[in-house]
């Protein structure tokens, strides 16, 4: 009778951290399924990527971004956590996009479910301006090791080299992580 009771508390236990998890109400990052990837990268340098946006245009990460440092960013629209984030990078590209500093966002909706013309919409609705990748998005966080969003990570467009990632580039602290870098960029 006792393991009985502990094996269904646990199944319950680990029933509502998924949900909570999955729906954003958990806490910081929501949960995504990552997608298995076999090509070995290099820990430090960030994966390269050859897509269409959402906007029609070819991008090729990180070719087209020489002389930048890149905000990668892996983001929903069904990520709470990641709707708090918009502000903060409209501003930072705002204040340093003539300085040398650019997002690049991959959006994790599809996955979901939610077609594209949501996520156009919730774009425009928002005001974000940068270029964003719906297609092959989940694939490419597999490659970037995403397992939670948002997830982001700031890339010398010149070298690959990820520069910084995790708490350094989300919230208050991303402003200070884009001086140092276009410091050291210059």
């Amino acid at each position: 009778m006792k393991a009985s009771f502990w094996g269904i508390a646990l199944a319950v236990a680990a029933a509502v951290f998924v949900v909570l998890n999955v729906t954003g109400l958990g806490g910081r990052n929501c949960a995504v399924v990552a997608v298995s990837h076999d090509e070995a990268v290099p820990e430090n340098l960030a994966p390269t990527f050859d897509v269409t946006t959402l906007a029609g245009e070819r991008l090729q990460f990180p070719d087209d971004y020489k002389g930048k440092v890149v905000l990668v960013d892996f983001w929903a629209t069904w990520c709470p956590p990641c709707r708090a984030e918009i502000p903060g990078l409209i501003e930072a590209h705002g204040r340093y996009h003539q300085d040398g500093f650019d997002v690049v966002g991959l959006t994790l909706d599809r996955y979901r479910g939610v077609s594209r013309d949501t996520v156009q919409r919730f774009l425009r609705d928002q005001k974000v301006t940068w270029p964003q990748v719906y297609e092959n998005a989940e694939k490419i966080a597999a490659a970037y090791g995403v397992t939670g969003i948002p997830a982001a990570f700031l890339v010398d467009g010149d070298t690959g080299e990820i520069i910084a990632q995790g708490r350094d580039v989300l919230g208050h602290s991303l402003p200070r992580t884009i001086e140092q870098a276009l410091r050291a960029a210059n």
